[in-house]
């Protein structure tokens, strides 16, 4: 309900249209709101429009929130870089893994840094939580550490069942570049750590031209082709 204040008289629309060009005749037409109590037409129109401002930052934030969770389709470039990958870690990590040196699997860089089986194990839980990530319900659990044979199993395991996820036709309810900054590049840096270490214990692996390597999609077993060049 509006009404002429003090000195004046007319329709709210008369104190619109006088509002432009005198802005203080605006401010002597009174609104009676419900919620407020009495204001001024001016003091009105800015509540709409700041409301109206609060809204439409609120419909920014729901699109932002819905493009972050909208499914990739199976044939995304980027989900098939993924694959690609997770590939590369398996043939990578492969190579970290096989035939140690005896009691490898308690080895460490030092007192305080991880046990080689304890990276494994860790990077077991990895793909746990990409897999996890990947289905939309992302949780993280601390495995209890096995033996080495075991923990390598789990993990090729892990990978495994990851990479299946992501050549299914089920939707990746998280972006492949946040698949890939998380899990995937922090295996491959674990998988760095196993390779040093294995040169500290005296069990040291050839190097490799790996951008020849045969390095295949789908291949995340821990049985890899043979390396075609490497090098001491």
């Amino acid at each position: 309900r509006c009404r002429r204040g003090p000195g004046g008289g007319g329709t709210p629309r008369a104190g619109v249209d006088r509002g432009r060009g005198a802005g203080a005749e605006v401010r002597q037409d009174l609104v009676d709101d419900r919620r407020m109590g009495e204001i001024n037409l001016y003091q009105w129109a800015l509540f709409v429009a700041s409301h109206e401002v609060r809204h439409a930052a609120q419909v920014s934030e729901a699109a932002e929130a819905f493009a972050a969770t909208r499914p990739a389709p199976v044939n995304d470039p980027a989900r098939t870089l993924l694959r690609q990958a997770v590939a590369t870690l398996a043939y990578r990590a492969s190579k970290a893994v096989r035939q140690p040196p005896e009691k490898f699997g308690k080895f460490r860089a030092s007192p305080t840094s991880r046990s080689a089986v304890e990276i494994v194990a860790h990077m077991g839980d990895l793909f746990d939580w990409a897999l996890s990530m990947a289905k939309g319900q992302p949780a993280w659990k601390n495995s209890e550490v096995q033996k080495w044979v075991p923990e390598v199993t789990r993990f090729f395991a892990a990978l495994t069942a990851f990479d299946e996820h992501l050549a299914s036709d089920a939707p990746m309810l998280r972006p492949a570049e946040q698949l890939f900054q998380g899990p995937v590049a922090d295996a491959l840096a674990h998988t760095g750590q196993l390779t040093l270490m294995r040169r500290a214990a005296g069990g040291a692996i050839r190097g490799e031209n790996y951008a020849r390597a045969d390095i295949q999609t789908g291949n995340t077993g821990v049985e890899q082709p043979a390396s075609r060049v490497e090098f001491d």
